[in-house]
């Protein structure tokens, strides 16, 4: 599996849409160029997705034909276990698109499937080891907590306040339910409760550093 993994191109949010449609499921991660609560949109997205998709010869649905790394890629993702997620998001904890954002699936061998999501919308699939993976949130976590979350280029308006980048939020293990968070920003490391309705809460009680916060991610 890692082998096949290991040779999947990068892929659009449109491409993914379209994948994820053909599986009959919703793509996991974060799609920052497609507006998911409009559904004219993703049927747009979806269409535009399958076009590209079969341009690029990965795709031919008249032979019910996928490229098997992209194949392999869809159904790891889709139906696999999430071990580690990253995004920016706002003083709301909403997420904000103008960073990338990050996902870490489990896929054997000691090694770790890294998806990284840029602003316009572009997936890069990786292998790596487990231990890289986590050292590499681990290090993202203590420099946020160092230096706060940088501020994007593009803040946005919404309604009459300006938004802007807040927190650096990870997610632990998408197994775990709830699924544990927490949201980092300079001195602080926020435990975040997510109620049955999913709004989340801030915790007031900051984690003292970004061993403590892995701790807390994994554990149930």
């Amino acid at each position: 599996m890692t082998t096949s993994i290991a040779e999947a191109p990068a892929l659009t949010d449109d491409e993914l849409m379209a994948l994820a449609n053909r599986a009959g499921k919703v793509w996991p991660t974060a799609v920052p160029t497609v507006d998911r609560a409009d559904r004219r949109s993703i049927e747009i997205s979806v269409a535009r997705g399958a076009r590209s998709l079969m341009a690029r010869q990965l795709l031919a649905p008249e032979r019910e034909w996928l490229a098997p790394s992209v194949e392999t890629l869809v159904k790891l993702i889709i139906n696999g276990r999430a071990m580690l997620g990253t995004y920016v998001a706002t003083d709301q904890l909403r997420y904000f698109p103008s960073f990338p954002a990050t996902a870490y699936y489990e896929c054997g061998e000691g090694t770790w499937l890294s998806e990284t999501i840029t602003p316009l919308g572009i997936h890069y699939f990786v292998v790596e080891k487990m231990k890289d993976c986590r050292d590499a949130v681990w290090a993202v976590i203590e420099r946020t907590r160092a230096d706060g979350v940088a501020q994007a280029p593009d803040g946005r308006a919404e309604g009459m306040r300006a938004v802007r980048p807040e927190f650096l939020c990870v997610a632990g293990p998408s197994d775990h339910k709830p699924v544990r968070i927490v949201a980092v920003r300079r001195s602080e490391i926020l435990p975040v409760q997510v109620s049955p309705d999913k709004v989340p809460t801030l915790s007031p009680a900051s984690l003292v550093d970004a061993s403590a916060a892995m701790e807390y991610l994994f554990s149930k």
